[in-house]
């Protein structure tokens, strides 16, 4: 199955959730485990939002978002398509199952929380900034870069998006990103056990 959502921010989970102290705010909402294996669980958290014209609601749209949890290392990886629905689902997870969850800093722990190779750096160009073009970022090949080039692009904290390449002998090569508020965002068109396996892999606080 192909990833429904692309974006993922992490995080820290302070005790073990127990679905036995699930305590509901509306009787829309539903959290559900879709899968279970030795080293994850996968929940499905869904809730139905009005959709309403001229104050009056004409429809009812379900909305429904993954979370990954590595029970293992109290690690949960929220997997939406924007922050704010993350929020959103981030904030009715702690108070449904009374647990505390902490953002994980990748984007400026990248050197200890990742291991896979960087190969580009997204940043902020200050001579591309002006009211004709919305194209305020430029893209530089690591590779590309002298060591004093970077330093000084991270040093001046332009950089947006960091783009990682991983290699495996039998999926090939894939990529991912991480932008400054540390959003870990795939592919499209990646399939989940892809990117579930990434994480696993090549986040250290997953190994």
């Amino acid at each position: 199955m192909y990833l429904l959502e692309s974006d993922c921010i992490i995080y820290k989970v302070n005790k073990e959730i127990s679905l036995d102290k699930c305590e509901y705010i509306l009787p829309s909402e539903k959290l559900e485990i879709e899968t279970k294996n030795s080293k994850y669980i996968k929940f499905v958290f869904s809730w139905i939002d009005p959709i309403r014209a001229r104050e009056k609601i004409i429809a009812k749209d379900r909305n429904r978002l993954t979370l990954i949890y590595f029970y293992n290392k109290k690690i949960i990886s929220c997997f939406g398509s924007s922050e704010s629905q993350i929020g959103f689902v981030i904030n009715k997870f702690e108070r449904i199952l009374g647990i505390k969850l902490e953002k994980i800093d990748v984007f400026n722990n990248y050197k200890i929380k990742i291991k896979a190779e960087l190969i580009n750096l997204h940043f902020f160009n200050d001579n591309s900034i002006n009211l004709e073009s919305e194209d305020y970022t430029q893209k530089l090949s690591v590779k590309n870069a002298t060591e004093a080039n970077l330093k000084q692009i991270f040093y001046q904290h332009k950089i947006t998006l960091l783009t990682f390449k991983v290699t495996d002998d039998v999926r090939g090569v894939s990529y991912f990103y991480v932008d400054r508020g540390s959003v870990v965002s795939f592919p499209d068109l990646m399939k989940e056990d892809v990117a579930y396996e990434i994480l696993q892999r090549h986040f250290t606080f997953l190994k």
